[in-house]
C-alpha cells in the first residue's frame, strides 16, 4: 500500500518538493492512523457516521475509558494497512484531565509505535502525524 504524502499541518497533498510524493506502506499506515483518530464524529460530509465522538465521550468531565478504548481500538483495527494491535493502553489523569494513549499497531511492513498524551487530542493527533518514521519499529 502506498499513498500520497500529506502536509502534517494543513492535511493537503504535500507539494513542498514541487511535486506530489508517494510514501511507503509503513508511512501510509501511520498517516492513515493519524487521519482516522483525528476525525471527529460528523465531520466528514460524505459519511457523518465516521469519526470519534470527542465532544460526547472524550472531552467530558468524567470520560468512560472503556467506551473510549473500544472506539479507539475499532478505529485502529479497521485502518487500512493495520492487521492487529500488539499493545494498547489508555489512561486518564483526573486532576489535569489528560489522556494518554499508547499502542503498537501491527502492519505487514512492521510495527507502528504511538504515544500521545495531553488534554487536546487534536494536538495529539498532529504529533502522531509529525512523528518521524524512526518512531516506527521494524
Amino acid at each position: 500500500m502506498t499513498d500520497l504524502k500529506l502536509d502534517a499541518i494543513t492535511g493537503d497533498i504535500d507539494l513542498s518538493t514541487g511535486r506530489a510524493v508517494l510514501i511507503s506502506a509503513r508511512e501510509a499506515a501511520r498517516q492513515q492512523l493519524a487521519l482516522r483518530l483525528s476525525l471527529r464524529l460528523g465531520e466528514w460530509f460524505l459519511d457523518e457516521s465516521q469519526g470519534v465522538d470527542y465532544f460526547g465521550l472524550v472531552y467530558v468531565r468524567a470520560p468512560r475509558l472503556g467506551a473510549i478504548s473500544a472506539i479507539f481500538r475499532e478505529r485502529i483495527l479497521t485502518c487500512p494497512g493495520i492487521t492487529g494491535l500488539a499493545t494498547f493502553e489508555l489512561a486518564f489523569t483526573a486532576p489535569s484531565g489528560a489522556l494518554r494513549l499508547d499502542f503498537v499497531a501491527v502492519s505487514p511492513d512492521g510495527e507502528i509505535a504511538v504515544t500521545a498524551q495531553g488534554t487536546d487530542f487534536d494536538a495529539l493527533m498532529l504529533a502522531l502525524l509529525l512523528q518521524p518514521i524512526g518512531g516506527i519499529l521494524s
